[in-house]
């Protein structure tokens, strides 16, 4: 048997190379994947807003269908954001849900210590509790958003235990809560057991805060409180709905959309 020539090995090799890489180089001229070479345009408004006491940036998402079924205020508390969040408030917007985006963590180190104090004692921080109210109040005045739900990412449970715990700010300003992998764990006992809540975790264990939840969900009657694990999977994708933004927009669907909701309701 004729055992080919090193040289002629190579040879045929390197003609097989050039011919893949020339058929990768025609595909992606045909199919440039734009995703990747330009920043993603979630289709969003900045905007500054200011209270008497501090100033901050939000994110505003204007929903696409021309026939509105509420607004969401997703709140987090991880630096930096999560990089899903635009995603999901992009989605939730394309199917109808205004969505504004807005951090409330805090950077100045003597406030970080009085704000984990304030945590510990119950108190809440004021700079949480303001930003919130001057985004509800952007949404209701100006945006016209009164049937509105509180999605809350990050360990931020606490403050926003203490927020809703007050009748005024829970039954008058939200019509629903969702807890997306918030980490944290805080009484359910203080708020309205009417409320209904969605508590999402997306770690294949789920932290102790989450099973407590579950089990004074339970005994103090949460009827419209739902835990679901979603372990997250590998997203490749975004401008496009995944499993999680799915899950989130079937929970409003059931939950909230059709609610009518007027200015007086609300407390405007």
């Amino acid at each position: 048997m004729k055992i080919p020539a090193i040289n002629d090995v190579m040879e045929t090799l390197l003609r097989r190379s050039l011919g893949l890489l020339t058929l990768i180089w025609v595909f992606a001229s045909c199919f440039p994947l734009k995703l990747a070479a330009q920043p993603l345009d979630y289709e969003r408004e900045l905007v500054t807003l200011n209270s008497s006491t501090v100033s901050f940036e939000v994110s505003f998402f204007f929903e696409k269908t021309g026939s509105p079924k509420g607004g969401v205020l997703l709140a987090y508390g991880q630096t930096p954001q999560p990089f899903y969040l635009n995603n999901i408030a992009y989605v939730l917007a394309r199917n109808g849900w205004s969505t504004v985006l807005v951090g409330t963590s805090i950077t100045d180190p003597s406030e970080a210590k009085s704000a984990e104090a304030e945590q510990r004692n119950g108190t809440g921080s004021p700079q949480f509790a303001t930003i919130l109210d001057e985004t509800i109040r952007f949404m209701q005045e100006e945006k016209g958003q009164y049937n509105l739900v509180l999605l809350a990412h990050g360990p931020i449970w606490g403050e926003i235990n203490t927020y809703l715990s007050v009748p005024e700010k829970s039954k008058k300003n939200f019509q629903g809560l969702v807890m997306l992998d918030i980490r944290d764990y805080g009484s359910l006992k203080n708020l309205p057991t009417e409320l209904p809540m969605l508590d999402l975790a997306t770690s294949r264990q789920p932290d102790r805060g989450y099973q407590q939840r579950g089990v004074e969900a339970r005994r103090y009657k949460f009827d419209s409180y739902t835990q679901v694990n979603l372990p997250s999977r590998l997203t490749l994708t975004s401008l496009r709905e995944d499993h999680l933004a799915k899950r989130i927009r079937g929970w409003l669907r059931l939950h909230i959309q059709g609610m009518e909701l007027n200015k007086d309701f609300a407390g405007g």
